[in-house]
C-alpha cells in the first residue's frame, strides 16, 4: 500500500536537475522505476511509511488481519461467516457484553447465522409463597368526557371533596344496570374516597378532565347469623322486584363441636348396639291356660266358624328382649373449607329388622362449621341422620360484585329496597343489610399458581432445574458449539445446556384465493416462503369487515 505522495516521490522529483532530465532521459526514467519500486507493498520501506495504516483495521492489508484475529478472536473460530474485517472492527461491544443474552446471539450469527433463544429453568422451579396476592380496588364512575376512557388509564385521580388520591392502572366501559359507565382499578391510594363526588385529572393536553364517582353497593351487615352456613356459600343480592342484581359469598361463620345426632329417616338392616327381639316360647303339654296370645289376625274357624278368638279378652302379653351386638359406626364430616376435627358416634339401638331406634355421639370434635353425619354399615340402607351444633353461624359476607344504586333502590322515605337473599343456603334464616359507598374491594386472588403446589413447577434437583442453569435453543445440535460458548463466554459457575430447535420451511407461491366472501378485498396472494415451529398451520384471511375466514 503506497502513499498518494511518499518522501520518495517528493525527493525524486525535487532531485533531478532539469538539464539531466533533458539530456539524461533513460536515466531518468530508470530512477522513476526505481523509486517506485522501492514503494511496492514487499518492500520494507513501504511498510515502514505505512505502518500507522496497518494498525487501522479498515485499512491494513489481507496478510495482516490473521494477526488482528490472534490478538482479538483468540476464542472465536476461525471458520466464521461474517467479514473479519468488519468482526474485528466491532469486537469490542462483544466483549462489553460478554456473558448476557446479547453476546450469544450475535456469536450464533457468526458461527451459524441462525437465531437463538433462551430458557431459563429457574422459572419452573417450585418455590414456596412465590404466587402474588392481588386485591384489585375499583371505583366506578361516569362516562361524561368522550376522551376519559383513553386519557384516565396511568393518571392520577383527586377526589373534590375527600381529597383522596390514587393512580388508575386500569380502566374499562362496561353497561351496568341500563347505565354506561367506567371501572377504573386503583394503586396508591391516599384518602377515603365518596360516593357522589368529582374527581379530576390531567389529560395528555394539560386539560383538566371531571367525572362523578358513582355510588355502588359495597359491604354487608349481618344483623341474624342463621346455623348451618359454609364458608364459600353463594348470596344473592336482590332489587325491589326480586330480581338478582349481584352477589357475594360467606366470607366467615362461627366453628364449634357437634352437639348432637338425630334420626331422621330410620332405614333398615343396621346393627346396633342393642337389637330388639320379641322372643315366643312353645306351649308346654298337659297345661290349662289362663291367656292366650292373639296375633294381628285374629284366629277364626277354617270352615265351621264354631270358634272365634278374636272376640276373647286376654290379660297376656309379650315383652321385648335387648340383645347385645356390635353398633355400626357414624362418621362425621364438614364443609371443605373448615377444619372441623374428631367427632364420631354410634348406632345405639335398632329393631327387630335393623331400623334405627337411638343413635349416640362418642365425640363431638371441634371447630366444625356445618356438620353432617352417614351411617357406615355393610347391611344397613335407607337411614338418614342430621347432626347438630357445631358454627355455621355467619360472622360476614364479602360481595363479588359491586352494582350501582339506582333511584328505584329506595322507598320513599330513602330507605333501600335492596335485600340480601340467604335462603339458598344454610338454615336459610341469617338476615343482613346491604350497606353502600364509594370504594370496591373485589376479592383477593393469586396473579400466578407457581407457588401452588398443584401447579405444573418442578421441584429444584441442583442439576437441571437450578438458579444457576441455562439452556440454549438453537438449530445446530450443542455437540457443534458446547466447546466453543464455554471458551467464548459462557460465565463461570453456571451449568449450560442445548436444545435442538426444530424449523420447517415451506415454499408457497401464488395462491388463488376464490372465496367469494373475499375476492373483492383480495384477488392473489403471493407468498415466497412461510416458517414455522408447528406441526400443522392454518392460513386465515380477513375481509373488509374484519371476519376471519379459512380459504
Amino acid at each position: 500500500m503506497a502513499l498518494e505522495k511518499s518522501i520518495i516521490n517528493i525527493l525524486k522529483d525535487r532531485s533531478i536537475p532539469e538539464f539531466i532530465e533533458t539530456e539524461y532521459p533513460v536515466f531518468c526514467d530508470f530512477m522513476r522505476a526505481y523509486f517506485e519500486f522501492l514503494e511496492n507493498e514487499a518492500m520494507p520501506h513501504n511498510t515502514a511509511i505505512n505502518l500507522l495504516d496497518y494498525r487501522n483495521i479498515d485499512k491494513t492489508i489481507d496478510d495482516f488481519i490473521e494477526y488482528f484475529k490472534k490478538e482479538y478472536l483468540i476464542s472465536i473460530p476461525k471458520d466464521i461467516i461474517s467479514d473479519k474485517r468488519l468482526l474485528v472492527k466491532n469486537i469490542k461491544n462483544f466483549y462489553q457484553n460478554k456473558g448476557n443474552e446479547q453476546s450469544y446471539k450475535f456469536l450464533f450469527r457468526l458461527l451459524y447465522n441462525e437465531d437463538l433463544d433462551f430458557y431459563y429453568p429457574k422459572t419452573d422451579v417450585l418455590r414456596a409463597s412465590d404466587s402474588v396476592w392481588y386485591l384489585q380496588k375499583s371505583l366506578k364512575i361516569t362516562l361524561n368526557n368522550a376522551t376519559t376512557l383513553k386519557e384516565i388509564t396511568n393518571k392520577t385521580i383527586t377526589g373534590s371533596t375527600s381529597g383522596a388520591i390514587a393512580t388508575v392502572e386500569n380502566a374499562i366501559q362496561i353497561t351496568e344496570r341500563g347505565q354506561s359507565i367506567l371501572m377504573i382499578d386503583l394503586s396508591d391510594i391516599t384518602g377515603t374516597f365518596v360516593a357522589l363526588e368529582n374527581i379530576t385529572f390531567v389529560d395528555s393536553t394539560n386539560i383538566a378532565l371531571t367525572e362523578t364517582i358513582l355510588t355502588l353497593y359495597n359491604d354487608v351487615e349481618i344483623t341474624t347469623a342463621g346455623s348451618g352456613y359454609a364458608v364459600n356459600d353463594v348470596i344473592n343480592i336482590k332489587n325491589f322486584a326480586n330480581q338478582n342484581i349481584g352477589f357475594g359469598t360467606v366470607e366467615n361463620v362461627t366453628r364449634g363441636p357437634v352437639t348432637g345426632l338425630t334420626i331422621d329417616t330410620a332405614g333398615t338392616g343396621y346393627r346396633g348396639q342393642f337389637r330388639q327381639i320379641v322372643n315366643f316360647a312353645y306351649l308346654p303339654i298337659n297345661t290349662t291356660w289362663n291367656g292366650i296370645y292373639l296375633p294381628d289376625a285374629p284366629i277364626q274357624a277354617q270352615a265351621t266358624n264354631d270358634y272365634d278368638f278374636s272376640i276373647e279378652q286376654i290379660n297376656f302379653s309379650i315383652s321385648t328382649v335387648l340383645l347385645q351386638d356390635i353398633g355400626d359406626n357414624i362418621t362425621i364430616s364438614d364443609s371443605a373449607s373448615s377444619s372441623g376435627t374428631g367427632a364420631f358416634g354410634v348406632v345405639s339401638e335398632v329393631t327387630q329388622d335393623g331400623a334405627l331406634v337411638s343413635v349416640s355421639l362418642l365425640d363431638g370434635g371441634q371447630l366444625y362449621e356445618s356438620p353432617s353425619a352417614v351411617v357406615v354399615s355393610n347391611t344397613g340402607t335407607g337411614a338418614a341422620l342430621s347432626a347438630l351444633g357445631g358454627g355455621g353461624a355467619v360472622s360476614s359476607v364479602k360481595l363479588s360484585t359491586f352494582p350501582i344504586t339506582l333511584d328505584s333502590d329506595f322507598d320513599s322515605f330513602g330507605a333501600t329496597d335492596v335485600t340480601l337473599d340467604f335462603t339458598q343456603a344454610g338454615d336459610g334464616l341469617a338476615v343482613g343489610n346491604i350497606l353502600w359507598g364509594a370504594l370496591a374491594e373485589f376479592p383477593g386472588r393469586y396473579l400466578s399458581e407457581s407457588g401452588h403446589l398443584s401447579s405444573n413447577k418442578k421441584l429444584q434437583d441442583n442439576y437441571y432445574y437450578q438458579d444457576f442453569s441455562y439452556v440454549l435453543q438453537a438449530q445446530t445440535d450443542i455437540t457443534y458449539w458446547g466447546d466453543i460458548i464455554r471458551k467464548a463466554i459462557h460465565p463461570a459457575g453456571l451449568e449450560l445446556f442445548g436444545e435442538v430447535s426444530i424449523q420447517s420451511i415451506v415454499n408457497i407461491n401464488n395462491i388463488n384465493i376464490t372465496d367469494t366472501k373475499t375476492i373483492e378485498v383480495i384477488d392473489t396472494i403471493n407468498i415466497n416462503s412461510i416458517a414455522w415451529t408447528e406441526s400443522t398451520v392454518t392460513i386465515y384471511l380477513l375481509d373488509s369487515n374484519g371476519i376471519e375466514y379459512l380459504p
